[in-house]
C-alpha cells in the first residue's frame, strides 16, 4: 500500500521574542469573540435595559499576564481610552475585556505572526 504524504496547511509558531503564544480555532482563525450578555439586578432577575459588551480572547498559553498587558496598551492606543477593563483567567487560557474590540486585537495579533 502506497501513502502518499500531503502537506499541512497548519502553521506552527514559535516567537522568541513573546511569552506567549495564542493558538487559533479549528476554522484556523484567530480565538477572538465578542459576547453580548444582558445585565442583572441584585436579586438575580435580567435588566431587559442594560447590557454588557464583552471581547473574549481564548487558546492562550503561556504568560496570560504579559499578553493582557500588551493588549491593553494596543487598545488604549487604537480607542484613545484612558482605563480599559479585563478580566484574566489563567486556569482557562481566556482573557475578557468590557466592550467590543475584536477587530483591533484580531489585528494585534495577526501582525505578530498569532
Amino acid at each position: 500500500m502506497d501513502l502518499k504524504k500531503f502537506e499541512s496547511s497548519a502553521t506552527v509558531c514559535c516567537h522568541k521574542d513573546k511569552p506567549y503564544v495564542v493558538g487559533r480555532n479549528s476554522t484556523h482563525n484567530v480565538a477572538v469573540y465578542e459576547r453580548t450578555e444582558q445585565a442583572k439586578h441584585r436579586d438575580g432577575t435580567p435588566d431587559i435595559y442594560n447590557e454588557f459588551q464583552l471581547t473574549l480572547v481564548k487558546n492562550i498559553d503561556g504568560d496570560i499576564w504579559a499578553l493582557e498587558k500588551d493588549l491593553r496598551r494596543v487598545i488604549k492606543a487604537t480607542h484613545q481610552l484612558d482605563k480599559v477593563q479585563s478580566s484574566v483567567c489563567e486556569l482557562t487560557g481566556k482573557i475578557t475585556f468590557l466592550g467590543f474590540y475584536r477587530y483591533c486585537i484580531r489585528d494585534f495579533l495577526v501582525s505578530h505572526g498569532f
